[in-house]
Order: C-alpha cells, then structure tokens, then sequence
C-alpha cells in the first residue's frame, strides 16, 4: 500500500509540470494590450488566452498576423462560459475594420489586401478564457503583377508590367485594400495581329463590380463598357489595322478577380 502510494505521488511530481506546460503552450503573452505589443498569431491557428483573470486588469489582447494574399478575412473566437466581450479585425495602421460580439462568435471583413492585420479579444464583463483563429478566403483568380495602374493615361501606360497575345487569357485582381492603399485599376498591352474588330471579354468575381476599356498605344480611347457583379462583359473595338492596343479593367465596387 505504502509502495503504491509512493508511486502516486511520484507520477503527480513527474507528470504536473508537464500538464501545467500543456495547459499554457498556446496561451496568450502578456503585455498584448496594444497593437504596438501584439503578439504573432499564424493562419489557421486556434490561440487561447484569458481575460481578467491573469492579471486581473487585464481586459484587451491584440494579436499581429501576415496575409499572404488578398481576401477576405475570417476571425472566429470561443469565449468560456461567464466571460463575455467583444472581436474586432484592424488594418495594417491598426485601424479597426469591424467589430462582432463574443456571443455571435465569427467576424468577416471582406476586400483585405495582403500584408499586416491585427486582431483582438476584448472583456466587456466576467474573466476566463476564450480561443481565437483567423482564416483568409482568396479570390478564384491569381492576380496581376503590379503595379500596374495609375490616376492617369499616361502614368498607367508607362507602369505596364505585361503584353497579351490574340486569344491569350490572363487574370487579375481588383478593390482590395489596407490602410487606405487600394487596387482601383489594372492596365495591360494586347497584341491584335490583323485587321478587324477587336474584342476585350472580362468575367468579373465576387463583389468585384467597374468598367473596361479599350485604348489605342497612344492612351486614346476607344471606348469602354460596364461591368457589373458576375457578369461576363465584353466591349468591340470596330475596324482597328493590326497593332498593339491597350486593355484597362477599372473597380468601381467590391472586390474580386
């Protein structure tokens, strides 16, 4: 009895620290309580940490994260039973995005260019823990290589990164932004081998709602056509001699590929 006892004892000395170290691996660091102070938090990452309970002052938590690519962003959070609060998504600048009660649980912004974000936990009322996690749905589409756009003809034809060739498909993307720097436009050179009618097709994804257009090398307007929400739109260039032109894809709203 007193061996099996003594065997006990040894296995709750042995085995604690590491429950107590299982228990805290993914648990917040404090100071966290500014955006300046976040701490790193991964993609697809479930992270736990509390509120007012250690240290009892302790009512806000901030989390840094890196989005590879743009999109939307997803935060989903989990608080304990009797603590209550509220997320929130911050821009690069540490701007807030949007907020979401703890009880509703899940906040989306949409539109977020890659780069920095924050995020972070709040405590409205009690003290205890909660998880977090944070996923990133991009759009269909890769996108262009920037830049490739600009407030004017001249500026945008000179920033033209890529040439196109007659049936040559290519993918862009449009209306994503971070702390106030957004994609509004995309140029591209097209290649029309002979005489004819020339014609510009986009199909638009997402929210992703503007214009097309279709320019001579020169930055003169042929003319353009409105493109609208998961619309195939389409824009014809009548009688042009074989030559290079320009293709320009415009935001107007949303965002998308």
């Amino acid at each position: 009895m007193k061996k099996q006892m003594l065997s006990w004892k040894l296995w709750q000395i042995l085995f604690l620290p590491l429950l107590l170290w299982s228990a805290s691996a993914y648990a917040d660091a404090e100071p966290n309580n500014s955006f300046a102070e976040a701490n790193p938090l991964p993609l697809n990452t479930s992270q736990a940490g509390s509120l007012f309970s250690n240290p009892a002052s302790d009512t806000e938590d901030w989390y840094e994260l890196t989005l590879p690519a743009n999109g939307n962003v997803t935060l989903t959070a989990s608080y304990q039973a009797g603590l209550s609060g509220f997320i929130y998504i911050h821009n690069s600048a540490g701007a807030q995005l949007g907020f979401a009660s703890s009880a509703t649980g899940t906040l989306t912004i949409n539109c977020i260019a890659a780069g920095t974000i924050y995020v972070r936990a709040t405590r409205n009322g009690g003290s205890g823990t909660y998880t977090l996690s944070v996923t990133l749905n991009q759009p269909q589409f890769s996108t262009d290589i920037e830049p490739n756009g600009g407030n004017n003809v001249l500026l945008s034809i000179e920033s033209i990164q890529q040439t196109f060739q007659e049936n040559q498909p290519w993918t862009g993307q449009l209306g994503h932004t971070n702390a106030g720097v957004s994609d509004i436009q995309d140029w591209f050179y097209i290649v029309s081998p002979e005489d004819g009618n020339v014609v510009l097709t986009v199909n638009p994804t997402g929210t992703l709602t503007g214009f097309i257009y279709l320019y001579e090398k020169d930055g003169t307007q042929i003319g353009f056509s409105q493109m609208n929400q998961n619309a195939n739109t389409i824009f014809t260039g009548l009688c042009y001699a074989a030559d290079t032109l320009v293709a320009r894809i415009g935001h107007s709203g949303g965002c998308g590929s």
